[in-house]
């Protein structure tokens, strides 16, 4: 899945802050900025089925919905997330394996 790793993007803002600073040099710089792309950072799965939960609340509370109905679209949320990443899973094995 694509997206944005706010950590490093923090990672980055702080380099380039003390690049600007002079608190490091031009090759300290892109010796870090190398490092960094290069580093794989992953959210824990826990965390990203309870944000998929907490997520798919949101529109819910546009329609001013009861606890009831954000229980069961937090619930939802969870259970579509868990399938969509086996789904992707099996998919990819499928794919490799042929």
């Amino acid at each position: 899945m694509g997206g944005y790793d706010l950590k490093k993007v923090d990672a980055i803002n702080q380099l380039s802050r003390d690049f600007t600073q002079q608190k490091i040099n031009f090759n300290q710089f892109n010796q870090a900025v190398i490092d960094l792309d290069q580093t794989v950072t992953q959210t824990p799965f826990w965390l990203q089925v309870l944000g998929a939960g907490l997520v798919s609340m949101a529109p819910m509370l546009v329609f001013k919905a009861t606890w009831t109905d954000l229980s069961l679209s937090f619930f939802v949320g969870l259970l579509a997330f868990i399938f969509s990443k086996k789904l992707q899973t099996t998919m990819i094995s499928r794919i490799f394996l042929k």
